[in-house]
């Protein structure tokens, strides 16, 4: 329940969302207290109404997809667990190892990055500002995602994409992600022009400066690619 969520050590969230269950005075009043805004759908017996911002009450779907794709594993959803010593090839826990499956599925492998091109565009997720505030940035592929990215100071033979996009302090680990290209067929729909789904292609690791020693950005960041991800996975 809320009370074993909130007792838990967990980082100070600014917005808490869940749906109209927990939508009372006792709860509203804690969340204020915790200097958070409860985004929760309001009771229809409630006389006096909040509104609520529905960009981000829909987070909420993602999170219960998120559960839903867990529970696709029997053990999970039935609670049948093994303890950990079970699991002879992984110190990870079951749930942890079955949403490493679930995430590797959407990293671009090495083949993946053929269907890449120079000037599509990419998106970052980061915590932007002295507010913390989640934002989305986005950007471009700038370099041949088919070859390493090298100069402006990297060298040797690491797998890196630059892109056009700018990236600062505390945006390194950020994924980054293609969007999806293309009509999906399907529900009546026919497109013979192909489709692409957004992948994960790999973790913002940097920007690039320009080179005139006074540390300005130059407007280019860099990622190492996901297919490195995939083989520490392995």
């Amino acid at each position: 329940g809320y009370d074993l969520v909130m007792a838990d050590n967990l980082p100070q969230p600014a917005v808490l969302v869940a749906d109209r269950g927990y939508d009372s005075n006792e709860i509203r009043e804690d969340i204020e207290s915790r200097n958070a805004l409860p985004m929760i759908p309001m009771r229809k017996n409630r006389k006096v109404r909040k509104a609520v911002d529905m960009t981000i009450y829909t987070l909420r779907n993602m999170v219960e997809r998120c559960f839903n794709k867990l529970k696709n594993s029997r053990r999970l959803a039935t609670r049948y667990d093994k303890p950990q010593t079970a699991c002879s090839a992984s110190s990870m826990s079951p749930a942890s190892a079955y949403g490493s499956a679930i995430w590797q599925r959407d990293l671009a492998a090495d083949a993946d990055f053929s269907e890449v091109d120079i000037s599509d565009i990419v998106a970052f997720p980061v915590y932007h500002g002295a507010s913390n505030q989640p934002v989305m940035r986005t950007g471009w592929v700038a370099s041949d995602p088919s070859q390493n990215f090298i100069g402006h100071g990297l060298s040797g033979d690491a797998r890196r994409i630059a892109i056009e996009g700018f990236s600062w302090g505390g945006y390194s680990g950020s994924p980054v992600f293609t969007l999806d290209r293309g009509l999906q067929s399907g529900a009546g729909i026919t497109y013979g022009g192909g489709f692409r789904e957004s992948k994960m292609i790999g973790v913002n690791a940097g920007h690039i400066k320009v080179a005139d020693g006074s540390g300005a950005h130059a407007g280019l960041s860099y990622l190492i690619k996901s297919s490195v991800l995939i083989e520490l996975l392995s």
